[in-house]
């Protein structure tokens, strides 16, 4: 590991999962998102929304889940994108791990339990969980074109796997999403990494190529763990 890494922060919590959901004008969808985080096995978490601005009913949802549940945050902002939207939860956040979740996305009840347990079991800098995407039908991601269980990547793999990804973007999407993934904060803080908010296009991939740079090994969990 980097010795910058390995810098204490003072800030965060151990074992608290910092889960990071900014939301824009998506009231018929926030609940089950926020719902779905409440409904986690996994019990030490806080949940972190920045209402980016809406124009809706979704500000007044979430504020309703935070007067029943001191885990839960609603953090205002004027609308300046998702980038900025995330970099204020990850200012604001305490977790030991930091978790990324779109609005439009619900976890699986064990999602977080899963990937936790994996990135202290197994030592590594990074956990990533498969998914799928539901849009009428079932979509498998094309994670599985790659892994066929779950896996440990070393730093040489994780260059090979870049390598194949900088060729054909399209389907290699591993590094390609913020979301469904757990970070850890002593990284991602010690190092300033935050999002590019100039960047209106591939800032979660600009993001996750920064974070690889601290990394030493990453594990991919075959499993699903996100919609």
């Amino acid at each position: 590991m980097n010795q910058a890494s390995n810098k204490k922060n003072s800030s965060t919590k151990k074992n608290i999962i910092s889960v990071i959901v900014p939301v824009f004008n998506d009231e018929k969808r926030i609940a089950r998102c926020i719902e779905s985080v409440i409904n986690q096995s996994y019990r030490d978490f806080e949940l972190i929304v920045i209402d980016d601005g809406s124009q809706d009913s979704s500000g007044l949802i979430v504020n309703s889940y935070t007067l029943g549940d001191k885990r839960i945050k609603i953090i205002k902002s004027t609308n300046k994108g998702p980038s900025v939207a995330r970099n204020i939860g990850i200012k604001n956040s305490i977790g030991e791990f930091i978790f990324f979740l779109d609005s439009d996305d619900y976890l699986e009840n064990d999602a977080l339990k899963s990937l936790v347990n994996r990135i202290k079991d197994r030592n590594v800098d990074l956990v990533i969980g498969d998914f799928f995407l539901i849009n009428n039908i079932i979509i498998q991601s094309k994670n599985s074109s790659y892994f066929s269980k779950t896996e440990n990547l070393t730093k040489t793999e994780i260059n090979k796997y870049v390598s194949l990804y900088l060729k054909r973007p399209n389907k290699y999407p591993l590094f390609v999403y913020s979301w469904g993934r757990l970070f850890k904060a002593s990284i991602i803080k010690n190092n300033n990494l935050f999002f590019n908010e100039e960047l209106r296009t591939f800032e979660d991939v600009d993001f996750n190529f920064r974070y690889l740079i601290w990394v030493d090994k990453i594990c991919f969990v075959k499993k699903n763990i996100l919609n």
